[in-house]
């Protein structure tokens, strides 16, 4: 489907200007205070979408309703900067190829990062709501990146069927188990090993998992099922074992995963 030319929904100089000059303040205490509080501002001066190039993507992004939008238009330097370093590393020293996997890709950030870091670079982008799935295609389109992400609207859990999506209201990112519920969104399911097998993948290099405290209902029946040759090198994980049901902790060490990374909001496993 044809979606509107890169540049449609431009900012207007002075909103350009204030998205320039909040990105451009150092972000220590000061400085981040600074930066919210000139953001603020900006997002009473949105009425639309906005184009905008940067991480050097073209995204076309929607801040009114997704953290991770709102963060990347204004502050892309708090956005997960470390472990994008860390891919950007990683898929460049690829010599035959990267396989990154981004389960809960919201709308591409991740995917498309790795993608613009290697031609030979490819990713399967699993993003089960509908409007961030339509959002993560558009941005994928806008870079050309049509031959190197996937998208896969679905879900990653421990079986095949149809889930219930609580959707969040306030940050459609935060959509999942709890949320600021506006609405329920039925979506298909499928487990992390159905869908490689399907794609014929026979090795995943990286791969990033944000699905607000389902992680372990992913990848729990992955670690346990997963042949030798599937199992991810390095796993980028939001860390919050308090919201789930099985610690994945003991099943992670017998797999031989250890921490590589420890950041502010994930954990960077790599495995021996």
């Amino acid at each position: 489907m044809m979606i509107e030319p890169f540049g449609t929904f431009a900012p207007d100089e002075k909103v350009k200007r204030l998205i320039a000059r909040v990105r451009n303040i150092p972000l220590h205490w000061t400085g981040k205070r600074t930066a919210f509080f000139l953001r603020r501002r900006g997002m009473n001066q949105l009425t639309a979408p906005v184009d905008t190039v940067v991480i050097g993507l073209k995204l076309r992004l929607y801040p009114f309703d997704n953290l991770c939008e709102k963060r990347v238009l204004f502050t892309p330097d708090l956005f997960d900067k470390q472990e994008r370093e860390f891919l950007a590393k990683e898929a460049r020293a690829a010599k035959d190829g990267y396989n990154f996997v981004d389960i809960g890709a919201n709308v591409g950030l991740y995917s498309l990062w790795v993608a613009s870091q290697s031609a030979k670079a490819k990713a399967l982008a699993f993003e089960p709501q509908q409007a961030v799935y339509d959002r993560l295609v558009d941005n994928i389109t806008l870079n050309g990146f049509e031959d190197r992400v996937k998208p896969l609207k679905m879900a990653v859990s421990n079986k095949k069927g149809t889930l219930e999506l609580a959707i969040d209201g306030k940050n459609k990112g935060a959509s999942g188990k709890s949320a600021n519920q506006v609405a329920v969104e039925k979506v298909p399911m499928r487990t992390l090993l159905s869908v490689l097998e399907s794609e014929g993948w026979d090795r995943v290099d990286a791969l990033k998992i944000d699905i607000e405290g389902a992680e372990d209902i992913a990848l729990a029946p992955f670690f346990e099922t997963a042949p030798e040759h599937l199992l991810p090198k390095h796993i980028i994980m939001e860390w919050a074992p308090w919201r789930w049901e099985t610690d994945l902790t003991p099943l992670m060490k017998k797999a031989g995963y250890t921490v590589k990374i420890d950041t502010r909001m994930n954990k960077i496993y790599e495995r021996g």
